[in-house]
C-alpha cells in the first residue's frame, strides 16, 4: 500500500547557469533524492517512493537539464556540476545535513558527493547501485549481453539509427526502453515504469539529456581505469546499500561497495528488480526509516 496522497511544494533553485527543479513534501530529517539514468527525471520514483516521506522530509529534483530543469539548450554538465547542484538542493532545503539517497546512476553522484562533502551528508542511501569502477561496468555489460537476444538487441541499435529517434520521438524512445528495462522489472511494470521516464520531457528535451548522458559518461565509465571504489573507505556516516535480487546490475557490484565502507549495511531483497521500491514500498520506507531514526535531526530536519 503507497497511502494517501501526500502535498507537495515544487521550486526552482537558481545555479550557475540554470536552475534545478525541485519537489519536496513530508517532515523530518532532509532526504534528498537522486535520480538515476542519467538522462531521466525524478519522474520515475512517483508514487510508491513518497511513502518514505512518513519520516523524512523528502526532497526530489531534477538534475542540471534534464527533466524541468530543462531550458531549451543543451547546458555543459560535468559530475563537479552534478555535486554543485546537489549541494544547492541542500541548501535551499535549509539543511545543514541531509540524508542523500542515489538510485542506480544517482548513486555515483551521491558517492561524489559524499567525496566532496562529508560534513553536509548525515547518512546515505545507494539503491541498485550502478557500477563505481571499471570492473564494475564490464560486469554489468556482461550481465545485458547475457539478458537480452540478438533480436533486441538488433532492435535497439536499429531504433537508435532513426532519425526520428535521434529527435526525440517520444514513442520510438518508449519503444527502445521497453526492450532496455524488459529484463529488470517485472512484465507487469515495464510500462508504467517506462511511461514515467519522459513524462515531463519535450522532444528536445530528450535530445540534450541523451548528450548530457554521454558526457558523464565520457567523464566516468568511459574513462580509462575509472576508480570510485579506492576511495570508499573515506565515506565515514551511516550507508544503507539496497540492492534487488533480480536487478541486472550483478549483486557483486552493490556487494563490493558495501564491503569496503566503513559503516554499510547491505540489504538484497528477493523478488526485486531494478526499481524496489514498486515491488515493496514499505519494506524500503522501513529500511531508510530506521536509517533516518539515527539521525539526530538537529541540523538536517525540517518542518513543511
Amino acid at each position: 500500500m503507497t497511502g494517501p496522497a501526500r502535498a507537495t511544494a515544487d521550486a526552482f533553485v537558481p545555479v550557475p547557469g540554470g536552475r534545478i527543479f525541485t519537489r519536496s513534501l513530508g517532515a523530518g530529517p532532509t532526504l534528498i533524492a537522486v535520480h538515476g539514468g542519467p538522462d531521466f527525471d525524478h519522474e520515475y520514483f512517483r508514487p510508491e517512493l513518497d511513502t518514505v516521506a512518513s519520516g523524512v522530509h523528502l526532497v526530489y529534483y531534477d538534475q542540471r537539464g534534464r527533466g524541468r530543469s530543462f531550458q531549451a539548450v543543451v547546458p555543459q554538465v560535468t559530475v563537479a556540476y552534478e555535486v554543485a547542484d546537489l549541494d544547492a538542493v541542500r541548501s535551499a532545503a535549509r539543511a545543514d545535513r541531509a540524508i542523500v539517497l542515489g538510485h542506480s546512476w544517482g548513486a555515483l553522484v551521491a558517492l561524489e558527493y559524499a567525496f566532496a562533502h562529508p560534513d553536509r551528508v548525515s547518512s546515505l542511501v545507494l539503491m541498485n547501485p550502478a557500477p563505481i569502477d571499471a570492473a564494475g561496468v564490464e560486469a554489468l555489460q556482461a550481465a545485458f549481453g547475457g539478458r537480452r537476444t540478438a533480436d533486441e538487441i538488433a532492435a535497439m541499435r536499429a531504433l537508435q539509427q532513426d532519425p526520428a529517434y535521434q529527435a526525440g520521438d517520444a514513442a520510438l524512445d518508449s519503444a527502445y526502453y521497453r526492450i532496455h528495462f524488459a529484463s529488470m522489472v517485472r512484465p507487469d511494470q515495464l510500462d508504467a515504469v517506462v511511461r514515467r521516464l519522459r513524462r515531463s520531457f519535450t522532444p528536445a528535451a530528450v535530445v540534450a539529456a541523451r548528450a548530457i548522458e554521454s558526457s558523464l559518461y565520457d567523464q566516468t565509465w568511459d574513462l580509462p581505469g575509472y576508480d570510485l571504489a579506492e576511495r570508499l573507505t573515506g565515506i565515514d556516516v551511516p550507508t544503507l546499500v539496497i540492492a534487488g535480487a533480480d536487478d541486472v546490475i550483478p549483486l557483486s557490484v552493490p556487494r563490493d561497495i558495501a564491503r569496503a565502507m566503513p559503516h554499510a549495511d547491505l540489504a538484497v531483497l528477493e523478488g526485486c528488480g531494478h526499481f524496489p521500491y514498486l515491488d515493496r514500498p514499505d519494506e524500503i520506507r522501513a529500511l531508510v526509516g530506521r536509517l533516518a531514526g539515527r539521525d539526530t535531526g538537529g541540523d538536517g530536519s525540517h518542518d513543511h
